[in-house]
């Protein structure tokens, strides 16, 4: 978010855009003193990052299908990643749960999601270690 600083020197006037705000907010003596012997105006500006009306919940419901769905692109990272951008936090925990993949429950979605990526990546990795074909899943 935007930060500015007006530095003032000792003597310096106060700037005409910030007058109404000063004699509002700070008493006669603050701004004399303000004025004797400078200082540091710092204007913040700060809001949500995300506007909470416009944000929808995913549609997407994390189900065995799903589950399955994501296991079947073990072999492609960015498949998976793709797949799980949408997810809310609740969403990627409930990911962990049915995979029994232990995260921080205060995790960002970033942790949590690699972490999911890495854990169906994992066999795919290991198949690759030991050079033995990959095993086909119980139908």
């Amino acid at each position: 978010m935007p930060k500015f600083d007006i530095i003032l020197k000792p003597g310096e006037p106060l700037p005409e855009e910030f007058l109404p705000i000063l004699s509002k907010r700070l008493s006669p003596a603050l701004r004399q003193k303000l004025l004797k012997h400078g200082g540091l105006i710092r204007l913040s500006v700060s809001s949500p990052y995300v506007d909470r009306k416009e944000a929808r919940k995913s549609p997407i419901v994390v189900d065995d299908e799903f589950i399955r769905n994501l296991e079947a692109k073990a072999h492609d990272a960015e498949a998976i990643r793709l797949a799980l951008q949408p997810l809310a936090v609740k969403q990627l925990l409930e990911i962990c749960t049915r995979l029994q993949l232990p995260v921080r429950s205060k995790g960002s979605s970033r942790e949590i999601r690699e972490a999911v990526v890495e854990r169906l990546r994992s066999g795919h990795f290991w198949q690759r270690i030991s050079d033995s074909p990959p095993s086909q899943p119980p139908e």
